[in-house]
């Protein structure tokens, strides 16, 4: 699983009635994964483990985005592909999102294309740009 994709739209990307727990224990246990990941990337995204009884549709934008990349990240991806990975966010939460994925680019050596509508979080974020019209 060495490709991972952020969605658009993270709340399609969990199942909706089980809670973000469940979901985090299934991955672990078909991929021999310890929790002990979980928790340290929860904790680098800021976000406390009681998030992780809540079903998706109970959690912020910005709290959901961040756990789809740490479910993304347990994989250990090379390839990360981030599609308007800031969409519905408001600022603060979108840079704090951003934040993270340039720290983790950098820190593990992970390549990502991001596909974005905002010209400015693009220019922010990445090394090369492809401007499509």
């Amino acid at each position: 699983m060495r490709y991972q994709k952020l969605h658009q739209d993270p709340i399609a990307a969990f199942a909706p009635a089980v809670n973000l727990r469940t979901g985090l224990t299934d991955l672990c246990r078909r991929h021999r994964l310890d929790w002990s990941a979980v928790r340290s990337l929860s904790e680098r995204m800021g976000l406390d483990e009681a998030l992780l009884e809540r079903r998706p549709s109970r959690v912020s934008g910005g709290e959901l985005r961040r756990l789809a990349l740490v479910r993304a990240l347990l994989l250990d991806p090379c390839f990360l592909f981030a599609d308007e990975a800031t969409s519905r966010l408001d600022l603060l939460p979108q840079a704090e999102v951003m934040g993270l994925l340039r720290d983790l680019v950098r820190d593990r050596g992970l390549a990502m294309l991001m596909v974005t509508h905002d010209s400015a979080l693009a220019a922010g974020m990445t090394n090369h740009r492809l401007h499509l019209a």
